[in-house]
């Protein structure tokens, strides 16, 4: 009796659902998104500090007001350095209005905070 002839080997094909390669694809789908996010992110914190710190200033500037001492004085005291604003009083002088222009962090964005305060 003869022996079968072995099979010769069938050439390699590429595998199916070869993964190579797509976890560089998902980083570099994602990263732009996670990206803006960031940054939309940190200008919301800006904004806010920026509006807490003018809210303060005018509080601050109000109370000088009422005091008979310089509003833009203590507005300006309150307010951090690199923040230019501009401080006008009303009724009669007991209220006090500070506004500031926040920078521009992201393109478009022009963000503009005014606070009013009274003090009796």
């Amino acid at each position: 009796m003869s022996r079968p002839e072995p099979h010769a080997p069938l050439p390699r094909s590429p595998r199916r659902g070869d993964q190579r390669g797509t976890s560089t694809l998902e980083v570099a789908g994602i990263a732009p998104v996670f990206l803006l996010v960031t940054l939309v992110l940190l200008y919301c914190g800006f904004a806010f500090y920026g509006i807490t710190a003018t809210q303060t200033a005018a509080r601050q500037a109000a109370r000088a007001a009422s005091l008979g001492e310089d509003p833009s004085a203590a507005a300006a005291d309150a307010m951090p350095d690199w923040l230019p604003h501009t401080v006008s009083t009303f009724h009669g002088g007991t209220g006090v209005r500070v506004t500031t222009n926040l920078p521009d962090l992201l393109p478009g964005t022009d963000l503009l905070v005014s606070r009013d305060a009274v003090m009796p």
